[in-house]
């Protein structure tokens, strides 16, 4: 009974070291043939001219009739459309219309009660919100090239528009294509330097690319200065800034 027990410890053991070193056996294969990576991001941006500015004008107005104040908020606004048209500019759109009530807290006297003394009820008043007029309010986006925009906004004004809501700049599609291609181009080739000098230095000889991750920023350009001479409005634009990033993945072995 004992030689059994010994025997079957003895066996147990055994089977304990080959499992152990089976699994060191192939721990030692996944570590040589396994493939390490090497992850790195790059960064690109350019400024460029924008070729494309809007313009948001509005025409506001307020009438004691909401039809009062959507017929002169219409005549008004057809001719601030005339007059920025006069100047060439064709690309006009409405950005929003709506007329609304106006309303305006108003005070009045609380009518006696027949039940109650009159000197005991007189003297209170109620506050209640009534409508006292309507107002008509219309917005127009206008889209010229940066050297028109300050005889768009002249010209709104002189056709009667009350309000300049904004000016930015943009790119045209075309434009932004071509800047953003430049800037990828930079973002590839900071990523591409990054990853050659991780490599030198740790002595990886043998990498290939695996993957690659694009992505793409962009910011309008808003009106930094704006100027009045001999009652011209001169707007001078900042420059555009496009940006790419990319994510590039190596693998080595």
């Amino acid at each position: 009974m004992k030689k059994l027990k010994g025997f079957l410890g003895g066996l147990a053991a055994f089977i304990f070291l080959v499992l152990m070193f089976q699994n060191l056996a192939a721990n030692g294969d996944a570590t040589a043939m396994g493939n390490g990576t090497i992850e790195v991001g790059g960064f690109g941006k350019v400024s460029v001219e924008p070729d494309e500015g809007h313009v948001i004008v509005s025409v506001e107005v307020e009438a004691a009739k909401a039809s009062d104040a959507a017929s002169k908020n219409a005549e008004i606004v057809n001719k601030v459309i005339a007059k920025i048209k006069a100047t060439g500019v064709e690309n006009i759109k409405t950005k929003s219309y709506r007329v609304e009530p106006i309303y305006q807290w108003v005070e009045k006297p609380i009518e006696p009660i027949e039940s109650i003394p009159y000197e005991s009820s007189k003297g209170g008043v109620v506050k209640r919100s009534e409508i006292v007029g309507y107002r008509a309010y219309t917005s127009l986006e206008v889209v010229a090239h940066p050297e028109m925009v300050g005889k768009v906004i002249d010209a709104a004004m002189e056709g009667g528009a009350n309000r300049i809501d904004s000016v930015f700049f943009t790119l045209s599609e075309d434009a932004r294509k071509d800047a953003y291609e430049v800037a990828l181009r930079k973002a590839v080739g900071d990523a591409k330097n990054k990853a050659e000098v991780v490599a030198e230095e740790l002595g990886i000889e043998n990498y290939r690319i695996a993957k690659v991750t694009v992505g793409y920023g962009y910011i309008p350009a808003p009106v930094y200065e704006v100027k009045a001479v001999s009652a011209q409005t001169t707007i001078i634009p900042s420059e555009v800034e496009v940006s790419a990033t990319v994510n590039l993945i190596y693998e080595f072995s």
